[in-house]
């Protein structure tokens, strides 16, 4: 009887093993595949969170550009507010010493605000001594800038007729000579020499185009430039 039972229980014993084995094969892929699928997800997640970091920095900088812009466009409108102001007050100074006549313009553009006197108020053709009427208009322009203590460049410009006849070399060492000699008369009437420099440009910044005798008339000038205050 137990030889019976032995042989019964010898045969159930691959059966069972068999059993076990298939039941542990499921259980691995099972949790394999679970792996995988959690790989996965952790993959997408991943691309998702740079995606998702790129466009916070793209935004960031569409954000910055903005408030950039903003700020210029705020500085801009403090700056034209300040040109104003500054133009108002010098044709209210000027006005105040009677005005200097049709032949000396405030103008206010990209540079700023400047003076602009013409030519032959200051200076005979071809010279760079200031005549009579060209160092009393510039003494009521010393009496301005002193009081409101701007710091200035003084720039000659000419027409484009070349030199000729004079004993400059060319249209810039007129130019250069005249602003000279402008702002040696101003540091004269009492504006430091320290609030000052001097350029000259000749004929290469026309005030407006052309070679009509009205043009080349407008050109010649000598502008005084307001940089700000000492």
């Amino acid at each position: 009887m137990w030889k019976k039972s032995f042989r019964l229980l010898a045969l159930a014993l691959p059966v069972w093993g068999l059993m076990s084995s298939c039941v542990s094969r499921d259980s691995y892929l099972r949790t394999y595949n679970a792996l995988r699928n959690t790989e996965k997800a952790l993959e997408q997640s991943k691309r998702y969170i740079q995606e998702v970091e790129q466009d916070r920095n793209q935004l960031k900088r569409k954000l910055d550009d903005a408030l950039a812009r903003l700020g210029d466009a705020k500085a801009l409108q403090a700056r034209k507010a300040e040109l104003d102001a500054l133009v108002a007050r010098l044709k209210k100074s000027l006005g105040a010493m009677g005005g200097l006549g049709p032949n000396v313009e405030i103008l206010q553009g990209k540079e700023g605000v400047k003076l602009s006197i013409q030519g032959e108020v200051l200076f005979a053709s071809g010279k760079a001594d200031l005549s009579p009427e060209g160092k009393r208009t510039l003494r009521r322009v010393a009496e301005m800038l002193k009081r409101e203590r701007f710091r200035v460049r003084v720039a000659g410009h000419t027409d484009t007729d070349p030199i000729r006849k004079s004993h400059w070399r060319s249209n810039l060492d007129l130019s250069a000579n005249r602003a000279v000699s402008v702002a040696e008369y101003l540091a004269k009437c009492g504006v430091p020499r320290s609030r000052m420099e001097v350029a000259g440009y000749g004929e290469f910044r026309p005030r407006v185009k052309g070679s009509t005798p009205e043009a080349k008339r407008r050109n010649r000038r000598v502008e005084i430039l307001i940089l700000g205050k000492q």
